[in-house]
């Protein structure tokens, strides 16, 4: 069997991640227009809904990636049911801001995500031997994002937007690069590991998304 060439597997990744961000750009639509009620909810116990769907994406990644090398059909519904959840969370952090921010919040994610994917492909640098140092510091990030939601320093809580900016823009040229590890260490692509791919490029776009958002709402 031949192998699908590299450029054809960061098409169906890319557009798998596409299909990601359109359902979830769905579900915070139909939350804040026909399920209003269940917004509701969900934006009065934020804090355990997003900690329970949290516990249930952590799964859903897990499983991807054990499915990426066997041909199971349980990744993609997996990857659905996780871009629900998160345009479900997403919701009340939209209806935080202008449509004007989430607007410029879009473009702004869109270009920089477009202009790391082509700076991953043309630098010599292996970002990908960095993963482990960059996780470690989101999750400094994530435990200073805690420990604010206490303090309430506007100051920390620019610097932690701004550090997570920086920390998903190295990420996201890291995983451009491990897709073409990734192609080039296999004999055959099977689209599970497609959508292992995807979800991870949805992940950093999500998050880099919702920084921005934060960020332009600050100076705002």
């Amino acid at each position: 069997m031949n192998k699908m060439s590299l450029n054809r597997f960061f098409t169906q990744i890319y557009a798998t991640m596409a299909g990601g961000l359109i359902v979830s750009a769905l579900t915070v639509i139909l939350m804040l227009t026909f399920f209003s009620s269940f917004y509701t909810f969900v934006a009065s116990h934020y804090a355990i809904t997003a900690l329970v769907f949290l516990a249930v994406e952590v799964f859903i990644v897990v499983q991807i990636a054990r499915n990426e090398s066997n041909i199971s059909g349980l990744s993609l519904p997996l990857f659905v049911i996780f871009a629900i959840l998160n345009g479900i969370t997403l919701s009340v952090i939209i209806s935080m801001v202008s449509i004007s921010t989430i607007i410029l919040a879009f473009v702004t994610t869109s270009a920089a995500f477009a202009g790391l994917g082509l700076i991953s492909a043309v630098i010599k640098k292996d970002m990908t031997q960095y993963n482990k140092a960059f996780m470690f510091i989101l999750l400094g990030i994530i435990v200073m994002s805690l420990l604010n939601i206490w303090l309430r320093l506007p100051m920390l809580s620019l610097a932690i937007t701004l550090a997570s900016i920086v920390v998903f823009a190295f990420i996201i040229v890291s995983d451009n690069q491990m897709i073409v590890k990734r192609y080039n260490a296999v004999r055959s692509i099977n689209f599970n590991m497609v959508v292992s791919h995807a979800l991870s490029l949805y992940i950093d776009f999500i998050n880099l998304f919702i920084d921005i958002i934060r960020l332009l709402d600050q100076f705002s």
